[in-house]
């Protein structure tokens, strides 16, 4: 019988982050920086949501990057607790959990 990882194994202990009222280009450096695509958008220490460069890219169509705040851009989770000492198994319920991306 195969053994699920736990999540510890593929997590990233102290990742990057931003606040919802930073600049989107703020959140745009730090990926470019890191080389990463995604970054969690902490509030008040608790994580409020998460915001991708392809979500940034889709609104700078709209919009100039340099007036948008993260909160304009970012979507917002009800993420549930996960522990380093949880199986990986548990995240197959995230794509249920998200709400829909404020605007």
């Amino acid at each position: 019988m195969k053994k699920i990882p736990a999540i510890k194994t593929v997590m990233t202990p102290f990742p990057y982050s931003v606040e919802p009222e930073s600049k989107v280009e703020a959140a745009l450096d730090i990926m470019n920086t890191h080389g990463i695509h995604h970054l969690p958008v902490t509030e008040d220490g608790e994580l409020a949501g998460i915001i991708s460069n392809r979500d940034i890219r889709r609104r700078m169509e709209r919009d100039d990057e340099t007036t948008l705040k993260v909160r304009d851009v970012m979507s917002r989770t009800r993420t549930p607790s996960i522990f380093p000492s949880d199986s990986t198994a548990c995240c197959t319920a995230w794509p249920n959990i998200s709400s829909p991306r404020s605007s």
